[in-house]
């Protein structure tokens, strides 16, 4: 069941510190966070099919192949 599902997202070329801090080095990256903590990171859209039309809470229930 999700809680609270919060969608930010920040650019890694206009944010060059937090992009730094989360450890982002590909693009695209994905870091969930959970609880002020990366919880996961998804690198690229293999690992989702291949596809970027799925929604945040898809992505939360973890209903995106």
């Amino acid at each position: 069941m999700i809680g609270f599902v919060d969608n930010r997202a920040a650019s890694a070329e206009k944010s060059p510190f937090l992009a730094e801090k989360l450890k982002i080095v590909v693009l695209p990256t994905l870091a969930l966070i959970k609880n002020a903590i990366v919880d996961d990171y998804v690198v690229g859209f293999d690992e989702l099919g291949g596809k970027d039309d799925f929604s945040t809470e898809e992505l939360a229930r973890g209903e995106v192949d």
